[in-house]
């Protein structure tokens, strides 16, 4: 069995519909932001409690925020990629969840690798 059709089989087995809130960058006039244009699209994902591993591959500081990893077909956005964006929003059981990074999976093309944190938990 090739492993696209491994990545493919995991995202069915275990996936759902998530909603992403793509959000475009702000815009600054006299010093005041502007939020940018936001959309909306479905995904489907594979999203799971991140592990130590996981953890280990954020900076320190956000290594103790509520994290979770997944893997999708869909390329989801990260901040500040060429200051046009800021980084994705997908709604986990009800609560938004901030994209920190998304990767192709190594050797499986068309599969993307993401962690996703609650920025307002607490």
């Amino acid at each position: 069995m090739s492993m696209d059709i491994e990545a493919a089989e995991m995202i069915e087995e275990f996936g759902d519909t998530f909603t992403v809130t793509r959000r475009a960058a702000a815009t600054f006039s006299a010093g005041i932001a502007t939020a940018g244009a936001t959309s909306t699209l479905s995904i489907y994902a594979a999203i799971w409690p991140a592990s130590g591993r996981d953890l280990q591959r954020l900076p320190e500081l956000r290594r103790s925020l509520e994290t979770r990893a997944g893997v999708t077909a869909t390329q989801l956005l990260v901040g500040g990629q060429g200051a046009t964006n800021e980084a994705d929003m997908i709604t986990i059981d009800g609560a938004l969840w901030e994209v920190q990074q998304c990767a192709s999976w190594p050797n499986v093309p068309g599969f993307w690798a993401f962690m996703v944190q609650r920025p307002n938990a607490g």
